[in-house]
C-alpha cells in the first residue's frame, strides 16, 4: 500500500506540472502545447518509474503476469518522454470533452516511416476513401503518405470515381450573403451565427446536425440559443456521445450540436439530417508538426495553398458526407463562415471541395 501511495503521489505531481504548463499558455492553444520538460519534471518521471519498478519487484510472476506486463509497457512509454528524439514532436494535450490530460509523441514526418515499413516492400496495397482526392487530385494525399517519391511513386496508380448520388437535385448549398468573420470573443459574431442557426432550424423544422470545430464555441452557441422559441429537442454531443446520438436518431425533429468524431464515420440516413450546418471551415489548429512542415515551403502562401487548404477541404468533405447517406436523401448544407461565402478568401476552395449543386444566399 505504501508503494502504491507513493506512485499515486508522484503521478499527481506529474499531472499537476502538465496542467500548470497548459494553463500558462494562451487560451486559444489550450488543447495542445509543446512538452518541454524541466529538470524537476524529469525527476518526477523518474520517481514514477522507480515506484513502478518497486511494485513490479514485489509482484510474483505467478501472481499476475498480465499486471507485470502492463507495468513494463508503462515504464517504456514514460521513457519515450524522458529520452526525446529530434525527429519526434512532443506535446501535452487536453481532451476538452473528458477534461483529461495526456502526453503525446509522434514523428515529424510520418511519410518516412510509411516508406520504410510499407511502400518499399513488394506487397501491394489498396488505399480507398471518399475524401482522398479533391476534384480528382491526389497531390496532398501523396505528399502526406510519402507516395510522391521513391518506390511508392513508381508503383502508384490512382483512380477517382464520381459519386452516384444526385447532388444537383437532392442538395442545396446555403452560403449567407453576409456574416461576421469568426471570432470566439466577439459578441457580434456569436449573435450572428446563433441567429443563422436558429433561423435554419426553424426553416427545416429540426432534422438538423450542427458541426463545430470547437467545444468552446459549441457551448457558447448553445447557451445563447433561445431554446424556448425552438419546439424541437436540442442535444449536445459533449459527453456520452454514443448515447446522445441514439437519442438524436430516435427523437423526431431533433437537433444535434456536435464536434470531433461526428465529422466522419457517423451515419444519419433518411430525413434525420435534412439540414447540415457547418459553423466554421474546419482548419486545423497550428501545432509543432504543422510548424515544422511549414519550413519546407519557401513562403507562407505556398504552405497555405499546398497544405492548410487541402487539409481543410478534406475535412470539409468528411463533414459534408453526413448529409447524403442514401440515393433518396435530400439535405440543405449551410456554411456559416465569412471566409467561405461569395467574396470570401476561400470561397472557390469550398466549391472545389464539394460536389456540384445549387447555391443560394437566402434562407
Amino acid at each position: 500500500m505504501i508503494r502504491l501511495n507513493k506512485l499515486l503521489d508522484h503521478s499527481h505531481q506529474l499531472f499537476a506540472h502538465m496542467d500548470q504548463v497548459i494553463q500558462s499558455t494562451d487560451e486559444e492553444t489550450l488543447n495542445s502545447v509543446d512538452f518541454d520538460p524541466t529538470h524537476e519534471t524529469l525527476c518526477i518521471m523518474q520517481s514514477v518509474i522507480n515506484d513502478l519498478q518497486q511494485i513490479d519487484a514485489f509482484l510474483l510472476h505467478s501472481y499476475s503476469k498480465n499486471l507485470k506486463h502492463q507495468i513494463a509497457k508503462l515504464i517504456e512509454k514514460i521513457r519515450i518522454f524522458q529520452f526525446r528524439k529530434d525527429t519526434y514532436v512532443y506535446c501535452i494535450r487536453r481532451n476538452e470533452r473528458e477534461n483529461r490530460l495526456s502526453l503525446e509523441a509522434m514523428p515529424y514526418d510520418v511519410s518516412q516511416h510509411l516508406s520504410s515499413d510499407l511502400w518499399n516492400s513488394q506487397v501491394p496495397y489498396i488505399l480507398t476513401s471518399g475524401t482522398l482526392a479533391i476534384r480528382g487530385d491526389f497531390q496532398r494525399t501523396k505528399n502526406v503518405l510519402g507516395l510522391q517519391t521513391g518506390a511508392g511513386s513508381r508503383r502508384l496508380c490512382t483512380s477517382s470515381v464520381p459519386s452516384s448520388f444526385d447532388y444537383e437535385n437532392n442538395c442545396l448549398l446555403y452560403l449567407p450573403a453576409e456574416i461576421p468573420l469568426p471570432d470566439l470573443d466577439s459578441s457580434e459574431y456569436l449573435a450572428g451565427i446563433t441567429e443563422q442557426i436558429q433561423k435554419l432550424i426553424l426553416a427545416t423544422h429540426g432534422h438538423t446536425l450542427v458541426l463545430f470545430n470547437s467545444y468552446r464555441l459549441m457551448g457558447k452557441v448553445r447557451d445563447t440559443l433561445q431554446s424556448d422559441t425552438l419546439p424541437f429537442p436540442i442535444l449536445v454531443g459533449d459527453k456520452d456521445l454514443q448515447m446522445v446520438i441514439q437519442k438524436f436518431k430516435s427523437a423526431p425533429n431533433a437537433v444535434l450540436f456536435a464536434t470531433g468524431a461526428c465529422w466522419e464515420g457517423m451515419d444519419f440516413p433518411g430525413d434525420m439530417v435534412s439540414s447540415l450546418i457547418i459553423v466554421t471551415l474546419p482548419f486545423s489548429v497550428p501545432d509543432q508538426i504543422r510548424r515544422q512542415e511549414q519550413q519546407k515551403y519557401p513562403t507562407l502562401t505556398d504552405y497555405i495553398l499546398s497544405s492548410v487548404v487541402p487539409d481543410m477541404q478534406q475535412k470539409l468533405r468528411q463533414g459534408f458526407g453526413r448529409a447524403i447517406r442514401t440515393e433518396t436523401d435530400t439535405c440543405v448544407i449551410s456554411i456559416l463562415d465569412a471566409r467561405g461565402i461569395q467574396g470570401g478568401r476561400y470561397y472557390h476552395h469550398v466549391l472545389d471541395a464539394l460536389p456540384s449543386m445549387p447555391v443560394t444566399d437566402r434562407i
